[in-house]
């Protein structure tokens, strides 16, 4: 299993990455405490925790398309570069760009039938 990041906060840590991973391992531990006595997890530093946590996000699988478009969006409105979301999220730039032009032609589609979305 992958370790969970953490940082420190107030008297304890706060999760940082893997708050889905940390859950299961509650619900798991909850069942058979002697089986899972703790849990792995790395110690960071609290900067940019909502940046970690949006790239995160896009890398899960069952993101709906809507709700991938909008991490990417927040991606590049915090001023990253198609090629620079890529990079940090193991997309390709052509994948991402595809994400961008797809929702932007649904939005077009959409209004032409004067639906919205």
């Amino acid at each position: 299993m992958q370790p969970i990041t953490v940082y420190a906060f107030k008297d304890g840590y706060a999760v940082k990455i893997g708050h889905r991973r940390l859950l299961a391992y509650k619900m798991l531990q909850q069942r058979e405490p002697e089986k899972f006595p703790n849990i792995r997890s790395i110690i960071s530093d609290e900067k940019n925790i909502a940046l970690i946590q949006l790239i995160e996000n896009v890398q899960r699988v069952d993101l709906s398309q809507t709700d991938l478009f909008n991490a990417l969006n927040e991606l590049r409105d915090q001023g990253m570069s198609l090629k620079q979301i890529g990079q940090v999220t193991g997309k390709t730039e052509g994948y991402i760009k595809s994400h961008f032009v797809g929702v932007n032609e649904q939005d077009c589609h959409l209004s032409s039938l004067g639906q919205k979305h």
